[in-house]
């Protein structure tokens, strides 16, 4: 079996990850399987969860709410975290910018860090996660694009041509 190479949202709530070799796994089973992935994956992107709990408190919270299920399997990969918890939230956010801008300022600066990170993973967890879901919706997205840093712009760009909606 080889590395997770591309994972998307394909559906409400379902998650796929496309492995190497061309095998798709459903969330469920990549949760299941994560012990599998984490042996190619860098602590940096391993550590990617708790640095975004710890970032955010709004997603700490709800974090916590699902903790139970997240700790069936304490290798939860940043992707499910970010897709889950994250995503959601950010586009709360934009959906009701006007009181909502201080956060958003901190939410792309944070994805802006992480789209620069030097681990490839770190970036692809931004591309593929939650790029793809921005551009979902071309409202979110347009309303994302001015609190965007150039790297995650690039990142978003080469996320919409990636999947043909550019």
């Amino acid at each position: 079996m080889g590395v997770i190479g591309f994972q998307r949202r394909v559906g409400k709530n379902e998650m796929r990850a496309v492995l190497m070799d061309g095998h798709k796994m459903t969330r469920e089973n990549m949760i299941n399987n994560c012990f599998i992935a984490r042996t190619f994956l860098s602590e940096r992107y391993l550590r990617l969860p708790a640095e975004l709990i710890e970032e955010f408190s709004d997603i700490k919270q709800a974090y916590i709410e699902q903790e139970e299920w997240y700790k069936k399997d304490l290798s939860t990969l940043p992707h499910i975290i970010f897709g889950d918890l994250f995503n959601p939230w950010l586009i709360s956010l934009l959906k009701n910018e006007r009181g909502n801008k201080d956060e958003l300022q901190h939410a792309f600066a944070y994805l802006e860090k992480l789209a620069n990170d030097e681990d490839a993973d770190v970036q692809n967890v931004i591309q593929v996660t939650v790029m793809e879901q921005l551009g979902d919706d071309k409202k979110i997205l347009r309303k994302s694009y001015k609190y965007m840093g150039k790297r995650t712009r690039q990142l978003s760009d080469l996320a919409e041509k990636m999947i043909g909606r550019s």
